[in-house]
């Protein structure tokens, strides 16, 4: 059944027709069967925190969801960064923070965790914990082209313009076709908009 379910989490990102939207709602209730079952299984409490977050859009429900799996299993990482992007999506900011920390207690080698931190900060404007999570995330991998547009991001937000536009050749540098559409129009970027490096950058 878990299996069953969990294909549905991989569809493409595209507006859910009723009948896939069916197929999300039916995937709940096999969750639910399968916890009447069986309600320490902190695997189903997890999954079905993922259908009602990332595909149903029920925030306030998969939150709930990750803290009976939580219950369970207190040392499930990926339960903790589940549930921060779930805040993330809720703009409860500090509280994905304590789970993204929990979660980094856990597993302090995971780049995105680190990245995904950085942004609930950012959106908090604490800039320079924002570049600190960043730094650790690319010391884990110095590659990750979006620890990078999480700094240029910051640069920009605090007038580090010099900083900014450097981070970005970096990002053109790692991946030149993944961000140039998205920088033209992102707002934390209209204080270096009309520098001519950066019109240079998004050609």
């Amino acid at each position: 059944m878990l299996c069953w379910t969990l294909s549905f989490l991989y569809l493409p990102e595209t507006p859910i027709e009723p009948k896939v939207l069916g197929k999300y709602e039916e995937a709940i209730t096999s969750f639910d069967q399968g916890l009447k079952l069986n309600s320490d299984n902190s695997d189903l409490w997890f999954a079905r925190g993922v259908v009602l977050s990332e595909d149903l859009g029920r925030y306030e429900e998969a939150i709930a969801s990750y803290d009976m799996a939580l219950q369970i299993n207190p040392n499930d990482s990926q339960v903790w960064s589940n549930r921060g992007t779930t805040l993330q999506n809720l703009e409860r900011y500090e509280e994905a923070i304590v789970s993204y920390d929990n979660a980094l207690q856990i597993e302090s080698e995971d780049d995105e965790l680190w990245r995904s931190r950085a942004v609930a900060l950012r959106k908090l404007g604490r800039y320079e914990e924002v570049l600190t999570s960043c730094e650790k995330a690319l010391q884990i991998n110095p590659e990750n082209s979006r620890v990078y547009y999480a700094k240029a991001l910051t640069y920009s937000l605090k007038n580090d313009l010099e900083l900014a536009l450097e981070t970005l050749q970096q990002i053109i540098q790692i991946d030149p076709e993944g961000y140039a559409e998205v920088m033209k129009t992102h707002p934390d970027f209209d204080n270096i908009r009309h520098d001519p490096r950066f019109q240079a950058l998004i050609q």
